[in-house]
């Protein structure tokens, strides 16, 4: 996941802007996609390492 640091008012309210906020939720988005790439690779070596066993024997 990612963090960003945001300025705290005075009042502890958090003024991060929108575009702010935006941008969080892009990057959020963009490394959710990258966890599923990650975990589609990891299964295709592993389906690969089967089909490549399989022939072998």
């Amino acid at each position: 996941m990612c963090s960003v640091i945001v300025d705290i008012g005075d009042d502890g309210a958090d003024s991060s802007p929108p575009e702010q906020e935006e941008i969080v939720r892009r990057v959020d988005a963009l490394f959710d996609y990258a966890d599923r790439i990650e975990a589609r690779v990891k299964a295709t070596k592993e389906r690969t390492e089967q089909l490549r066993q399989s022939i072998v024997e």
